[in-house]
């Protein structure tokens, strides 16, 4: 699957692998160049680029509001990508939108990624990141020794609705199993 220099300007509803350029980006694949402008909602796997991500997002911005789309769901939402797989890359890509996540107490919500799996470097997230368990600036959630974060900015703010329980909120990675550089 190759996507390059694709933008997108209108309203993405969906339930599972929504995405403002992609819903489902296959193993192997690019997309690179990509914009989204739309308000993209789903219920899991949403995200302003890809909703399911498994292939390299480079150089892509997401100017929409990226947000569930009903109380209870919220699996993965991201203002990149909702969930991007173990061989995939998120690379130089810049989040304007807010991102709007329920989020499950086993799913994340990040100004980028919800749920990082692979490798991500030099992005900027600006826009707020609102959820309930695993929230951040970059990615809601870390999700294996292998993922990793590097050389990237978050100036959004990152606020919880929870009110007690545990919560794993953080300026670039709310919870973390993996690799922190240079942030």
């Amino acid at each position: 699957t190759l996507v390059i220099n694709c933008h997108n300007y209108g309203d993405i509803t969906g339930v599972n692998a929504v995405g403002g350029i992609v819903g489902y980006g296959r193993a192997g694949g690019i997309i690179s160049y990509c914009e989204n402008n739309g308000v993209v909602t789903g219920s899991h796997n949403v995200g302003g680029i890809s909703g399911e991500n498994r292939s390299n997002i480079d150089n892509s911005v997401n100017n929409g509001i990226v947000k569930v789309s009903a109380s209870g769901a919220g699996h993965w939402i991201g203002g990149i990508a909702g969930m991007s797989g173990s061989s995939a890359t998120i690379s130089s890509c810049e989040n304007n939108g807010d991102v709007v996540g329920i989020g499950s107490t086993t799913g994340g919500v990040g100004g980028i990624v919800g749920g990082l799996y692979g490798a991500l470097s030099t992005c900027v997230n600006n826009g707020n990141v609102t959820g309930k368990y695993y929230l951040g600036g970059i990615a809601g959630s870390l999700q294996n020794a292998n993922a990793s974060v590097s050389d990237s900015i978050n100036n959004g703010t990152i606020s919880t609705t929870v009110t007690s329980g545990t919560v794993n909120l953080g300026c670039i990675v709310g919870y973390n199993i993996g690799k922190i550089i240079g942030n």
